[in-house]
Order: structure tokens, then C-alpha cells, then sequence
């Protein structure tokens, strides 16, 4: 993951917040639907979530097999920031959009 997609996905999860927040907001008879960008966001983030798990399960499988090194302490960092901030980015749709979170687990 490169600086501007983390920074981007700052922004997007931003936006998904306050879709979030909305949402909470007492029902005034219109159905609310999550915001396209706060959708988005999720989506990259369980995208960068898989790419930072497959990353780990290779360095696993080639310390398995090779003996070489395991995966790193920046790698186990990433792939913990990028899950949280799927959480978070799902929990904010789960408010507007239960689905959303059930189509990903």
C-alpha cells in the first residue's frame, strides 16, 4: 500500500463516518443509503486487507518450506492497521446497510 492509497482511504473512511453518523439520525421517513465513496472505501480497504494477508500466508508458507524468514514486523503492522480499518469502514455501513457487512464475512 503506497502513501497516497493510505491517505486516500483517510479520506474515504472520513466519509464513511459520516454516513455512519447520519444514518443515526432519527428516521424521517426516507430510507438512507450508504454514501457511493463510504462503499468504496470499504471495498479498498477489504482489498488491501486480503493483498496484506496473502503477503504473510506467502512469507509463512516460504518460511515453512525454504526455512527462510517469516513474515515481518512491518508486514504483521500493515495487515493489522488495514483490518481495523475495515472494521470501522463496515461497522459505519452496517448502520446504514446490514448487508454490507454480511456479504464480507
Amino acid at each position: 500500500m503506497t502513501l497516497s492509497t493510505l491517505c486516500q482511504s483517510q479520506t474515504l473512511w472520513a466519509s464513511a463516518e459520516q454516513s455512519g453518523a447520519a444514518a443515526r439520525r432519527p428516521n424521517t421517513g426516507n430510507v438512507r443509503r450508504p454514501d457511493p465513496k463510504a462503499r468504496a472505501a470499504w471495498r479498498a480497504a477489504a482489498l488491501d486487507r486480503d493483498e496484506c494477508q496473502a503477503r504473510i500466508v506467502r512469507a509463512l508458507r516460504h518460511s515453512l518450506e525454504e526455512g527462510g524468514p517469516g513474515p515481518s514486523e512491518s508486514e504483521l503492522l500493515m495487515f493489522a492497521r488495514t483490518a481495523i480499518r475495515e472494521q470501522a469502514l463496515a461497522r459505519a455501513l452496517a448502520v446504514t446497510a446490514p448487508v454490507l457487512v454480511a456479504r464480507r464475512r
